[in-house]
């Protein structure tokens, strides 16, 4: 590595040049002294200066800092600095250049990176993942480099932290491994000592009774939405989220698009009779719009759903309460076990399989992709859709329904 470069003819810059240098419509350099210290005079007027030196036989180019923030005096120690450490084997342009891509591959940085070119193209969920991310990572180390991130230390940060955003940390790190971050990720080791609870919930007949006994006092919009998530045996997001261009009025049918479904398959659903009174019923003059708008006019889709559940148990409670008065029985005696709206869906999926329809077609209902019946292989070579026993299934299901509610 050697420090010299260029002619060593030439006179040593002053202040006063330094000063008087003018913008060129081309830039240009100014050395000192035939020194390897130039100045660099852009043609917005801005100068800095750099030290020019050899590593074998390619010219290398290391900048200081900016005049007047960097004077000539303290550009000259900085040069000399550099140019000791040169003579000792080193190149301070590569470390500079290390340093600044190090500052690229910050946790913070990573993160940002992984949201926008993986999550967000893939995922509806992103905003969870992010949020997730921010607050256990991008909060606590974010201005830190990914490549120093130890497994002790990621696991501390994650301590106490549930299966669901574990799961979030590690695929975050493998991430980072497929592109070259990091050698190997240091979450590969994470894990959750709690132990996995699969939902099992099905509502029961009587349940049922009550959910559907309810559903005229929620009001609507929400007596339609949760009546609809139970007949189509689809997602709450899904159900909440439609448009009104999704649905075939004339051939009774729903299509969530590809864009929507959780799965990324567009996913084509029968509606039986009552399901197609209910979105017939949700009116608008937009066909773009969604079939349940945000209340008192907001934009997007209808949400609170938090709240409605907890008026929608309290309801079903009292009916429950009430049914049981009417048979003799105790009311205070009755409970209602905690239940959530996804639990919808594996009720529909259990009352489908008790009338005898094949899991294969009860997956194809739920647009399961992952099961053992429609997973690997099967996903790929099986392209049969079942559509007619799929309307079979639901309109079982749907008179089902109807048949508690007489």
């Amino acid at each position: 590595m050697d420090g010299s470069f260029g002619s060593s003819s030439g006179k040593r810059l002053t202040k006063f040049t330094v000063e008087a240098a003018r913008p060129r419509e081309q830039q240009y350099e100014l050395s000192d002294g035939g020194s390897p210290l130039r100045l660099v005079v852009f043609p917005s007027g801005n100068k800095s200066w750099t030290v020019r030196f050899r590593v074998g036989s390619r010219t290398r180019k290391l900048t200081l800092g900016k005049y007047p923030a960097l004077s000539l005096k303290a550009a000259r120690t900085a040069a000399g600095i550099a140019l000791g450490d040169i003579a000792k084997g080193s190149d301070p342009a590569a470390a500079k250049r290390e340093t600044r891509e190090r500052k690229s591959e910050t946790v913070r940085a990573c993160v940002d990176r992984y949201i926008r070119q993986w999550q967000k193209p893939r995922n509806r969920t992103a905003g969870e993942v992010e949020s997730q991310l921010n607050r256990l990572l991008v909060n606590k180390i974010g201005g830190r480099d990914i490549r120093e991130i130890a497994p002790r230390e990621l696991a501390r940060l994650v301590k106490n932290e549930n299966r669901n955003n574990i799961g979030k940390v590690r695929h975050f790190f493998g991430w980072c491994v497929r592109q070259n971050l990091i050698d190997v990720s240091p979450a590969a080791s994470l894990h959750c000592d709690d132990p996995i609870v699969r939902r099992e919930r099905v509502l029961s007949d009587n349940e049922l009774r009550a959910f559907l006994a309810s559903l005229p006092d929620m009001g609507e919009p929400w007596a339609s939405v949760y009546e609809l998530i139970a007949l189509t045996a689809q997602r709450r997001s899904e159900v909440a989220e439609a448009k009104r261009r999704e649905f075939d009025l004339s051939a009774g049918t729903w299509t969530i698009p590809r864009d929507r479904a959780k799965n990324d398959k567009a996913h084509v659903v029968h509606l039986c009779d009552r399901a197609l009174e209910i979105v017939k019923a949700q009116r608008g003059n937009d066909p773009d719009g969604f079939l349940f708008p945000a209340s008192n006019d907001g934009e997007g889709a209808i949400s609170g759903f938090s709240k409605a559940k907890t008026r929608l148990d309290r309801l079903m409670l009292a009916k429950l309460k009430e049914a049981a008065r009417a048979r003799g029985d105790d009311p205070e005696r009755i409970d209602l076990p905690a239940w959530v709206i996804h639990d919808l869906r594996r009720t529909a999926a259990t009352a489908m399989a008790a009338r005898n329809f094949p899991i294969h077609v009860v997956e194809r209902v739920l647009n399961h992709v992952a099961g053992s019946t429609t997973g690997g292989l099967i996903a790929v070579y099986q392209r049969h859709e079942y559509l007619a026993e799929r309307r079979e299934a639901l309109e079982a299901w749907g008179t089902h329904l109807k048949a508690l509610q007489s």
